[in-house]
């Protein structure tokens, strides 16, 4: 979200005029600012009662709760915020609250609501003569194409549901540089289920990298589809679709109502086959829970959740992971919807001692939505060793991308099916918000 930044600038200036500055206050921006969402959810409970401002108290709470995917919660908190603390946040930072605001109501399917929060803002924001009102506007015209549209549900029988997957094997096509030369002859592999729509059975990749579900245009013509008249931008800056879907089905799981994204022909087409749906992180998060049980070839939405590891929460609502190495704390994202694995800049910066002695120079090209990019690297062949709660992890080969400076690599990396299919289970719980691996 393009305004979230500017949110935590403003509260590090406000918290920077206290005098004496307040060290709980100052820890709470520290973080925020820096996006360090587990270390704030592990830090909070200790520093709640020293902090001064009762605003930043709000801060905290609803940035986490928005992160740990508690949406009730995360309105409560901004609503008290933008209704008492105006004032002391600021104009531009109550603006950045209402919009993120605006998105939670969306998210939770409550369109009309979001549509007409959007216009009010609008049109007060018009009537001060403040400018930058585009990704304002886009949220209007979004959710008002959907306000006659019920939230999305999910009907699934009074028992664990299972329904099988695939893996399919994928190579890129007219690309030789393809995770060259260290994996030459590397083969990908993704997970497919069977989704039935319209009466139709197709393959969806299961992908936790993907916020929406997403179909090929054609495919989706095919299916027939009703395609709303509204133009979105996927991917940063891709032009595409979105698509209403009545019902569809995921073995005995029925979901009504969903809003899926739509992708027009694209830059991929020429190097990737075989991609025409989606399932994405708006069916996960509805399911509650997934587990991946790789020895069976069963994807299982258990009726009983998996109770929260003494380890605690591990996973953000952007699928952003939490490992350690060697006493760091390592954040990936976990993408289901990867081939593979990768490290960025920011493991390679930590651990550049170690890296610089064991890896080789490489290229590979990469492709997304809309995007073909080819990368210099660094090969590890000999891999890479972290923990995910207690369970330790191996990645035998992987690719470094040492110089990206693209927002979307600040992380650690990214974790694919390199890290799924080394383990018998896999669970993935958004309710209490961890995943979970065993052997």
């Amino acid at each position: 979200m393009k305004y979230l930044n500017l949110v935590l600038l403003v509260l590090v200036a406000l918290v920077s005029k206290g005098e004496p500055a307040q060290q709980a206050d100052k820890r709470v921006a520290e973080l925020v600012n820096s996006e360090d969402w587990f270390v704030l959810e592990q830090e909070y409970p200790s520093l709640k009662d020293s902090i001064h401002a009762d605003f930043m108290k709000l801060v905290a709470e609803s940035m986490i709760c928005w992160k740990f995917n508690q949406k009730d919660k995360a309105l409560e908190a901004i609503d008290k915020l933008l209704d008492k603390h105006q004032k002391e946040i600021g104009s531009q930072a109550a603006t950045n609250y209402a919009m993120m605001r605006l998105r939670l109501l969306g998210e939770q399917g409550r369109y009309a609501e979001a549509a007409d929060g959007a216009k009010k803002m609008l049109d007060q924001l018009k009537a001060t003569g403040s400018g930058g009102l585009e990704t304002l506007q886009s949220m209007y015209k979004q959710y008002n194409s959907l306000r006659d549209i019920p939230a999305m549900s999910i009907s699934r029988p009074n028992r664990d549901a299972y329904v099988p997957f695939t893996i399919q094997g994928f190579r890129a096509r007219n690309r030789e540089t393809w995770m060259a030369p260290g994996k030459r002859g590397y083969q990908g592999y993704l997970m497919t289920i069977p989704v039935t729509v319209h009466g139709k059975q197709l393959p969806f990749i299961f992908d936790t990298g993907a916020s929406s579900t997403f179909i090929m245009e054609k495919t989706a013509r095919d299916l027939g589809l009703r395609i709303l008249p509204d133009t979105i931008i996927l991917n940063g800056n891709q032009k595409g679709l979105r698509a209403y879907i009545d019902s569809l089905q995921v073995g005995e799981v029925t979901v009504r109502n969903m809003i899926a994204y739509v992708g027009l022909p694209n830059a991929l087409d020429g190097v990737v086959s075989g991609i025409d749906a989606v399932l994405g992180m708006d069916f996960i998060n509805a399911m509650g829970e997934t587990q991946i049980l790789f020895d069976q070839w069963q994807l299982m939405f258990p009726y009983k959740q998996t109770p929260l590891p003494e380890t605690g929460r591990n996973i953000t609502n952007d699928m952003l992971m939490k490992a350690t190495k060697d006493g760091h704390l390592l954040q990936f994202t976990l993408d289901t919807g990867d081939t593979t694995a990768e490290l960025y800049a920011s493991y390679y910066e930590r651990f550049r001692k170690e890296v610089d002695a064991a890896a080789v120079k490489d290229r590979i090209t990469k492709g997304s939505y809309g995007n073909v990019s080819t990368f210099e690297t660094l090969f590890l062949p000999n891999g890479i060793s972290f923990k995910v709660g207690s369970t330790p992890v191996i990645i035998d080969e992987i690719y470094i991308l040492p110089e990206t400076g693209n927002r979307l690599y600040h992380h650690d990396g990214r974790m694919g099916m390199d890290l799924i299919r080394r383990f018998r289970k896999t669970t993935i719980n958004m309710r209490d918000m961890f995943v979970k691996f065993e052997k």
